[in-house]
Parts: structure tokens; C-alpha cells; sequence
């Protein structure tokens, strides 16, 4: 008797330490996470769920029954559809998702239910700003600015946008008293 004992507490010990998945993943990539129970295999089940939990509390994701997607069952405020082997899928994801998830297996009559937990990971989002001039550009320029140099245009190019800009009022200020003369 004892040693049924023994047997079933090692049951329940190894099943109550069963460690989560963890997945590492870049901000803004599109994970597929495995539900842990299903390891790639034929699962018969009655229904099949995705959960966030958060403060032991669970928010529904989506459901599924006997081959029927239910994602407007919950209220999760991203978008998120099975992938293969009834994985997760979330697409662009952010530092928000991270945290952990449950599978949760509902099993037909005669079956066993089962649960697994991924534990997911997203790296900060990193901005990388491109330079606005092309590289090709700045490798021509004989002499390389430093960073607070200011680059001088020749006297001539400016002495030309002067001129363009006076001519230019010039005309503006003659067709103004032309239309002022004709008027009154």
C-alpha cells in the first residue's frame, strides 16, 4: 500500500514541476508559440484554448472547437489566430506580449485534459534611424565634414538664389500695382 502511495505522490510531484517553455523573441517579429501538450501529435480534443495569464488570472486569447475558430469569444485586444499544430500566433509583437501563456486542452469523454505554459520574452524595441544622405554620397566629398561643421556654399551659387529672390519681388511687386491701378 505504501508503495502505490509512493508511486502516485511521484505522479503528482513531477507533474506539479513540470517547467514552462520559454521563448525568446525580437520586437516587432511574428512568433508561433507551441502548445506543450500536443509535441507535433494527433490531438483528439473537445475544445482547445489559448490563455494570458496575468496575476494568476486568466484572459482568454482564442478557442477552438471541433475544427471551429473562435476568436470573437474573447475580448483580447490584439490580434492573434492558430498556427500549425494548434501553436499561437501572434503577429508584430511587442514588449507588451511578453508574459506567459497557457495551452489548455479540454479532452473528449474518456480523455484526459491537459495544460502546458509558454513563457514568452520580448527584446525592448530598438529604434535604428537611417542616415538621410546616401552612403555613396558622403565617400565622394573630398574633404569630410566633422559633426558640427558647417559645409559653405560658393559665393557664387549664393549670389545667384539672391538675385532670383529679388527679380522674383521685383515682379511680384509690379504685377500688384498694375492690379491696384486697374482696379481704381
Amino acid at each position: 500500500m505504501s508503495q502505490r502511495v509512493l508511486l502516485i505522490g511521484f505522479f503528482l510531484l513531477s507533474y506539479s514541476t513540470q517547467s514552462q517553455q520559454e521563448f525568446t523573441a525580437e520586437c516587432g517579429q511574428s512568433i508561433s508559440l507551441k502548445c506543450p501538450p500536443v509535441n507535433g501529435e494527433h490531438v483528439d480534443f473537445l475544445s482547445l484554448a489559448w490563455y494570458k495569464i496575468d496575476n494568476d488570472r486568466n484572459h482568454g486569447i482564442i478557442r477552438k472547437r471541433a475544427d471551429k475558430t473562435s476568436p470573437d469569444m474573447y475580448d483580447f485586444p490584439r490580434p492573434a489566430s492558430f498556427g500549425e499544430n494548434h501553436s499561437l500566433f501572434l503577429p508584430h509583437i511587442k514588449p507588451g506580449d511578453a508574459g506567459t501563456y497557457e495551452c489548455t486542452i479540454n479532452a473528449n469523454v474518456g480523455g484526459q485534459n491537459k495544460k502546458g505554459r509558454v513563457l514568452l520574452i520580448v527584446h525592448e524595441c530598438v529604434n535604428r534611424t537611417e542616415p538621410t544622405v546616401a552612403a555613396d554620397t558622403l565617400t565622394t566629398r573630398s574633404n569630410q565634414l566633422q559633426p558640427g561643421q558647417v559645409e559653405d556654399l560658393p559665393v557664387m551659387r549664393t549670389v545667384m538664389g539672391y538675385v532670383v529672390v529679388a527679380v522674383a519681388k521685383i515682379i511680384l511687386s509690379l504685377i500688384s500695382i498694375r492690379v491696384i491701378h486697374i482696379m481704381f
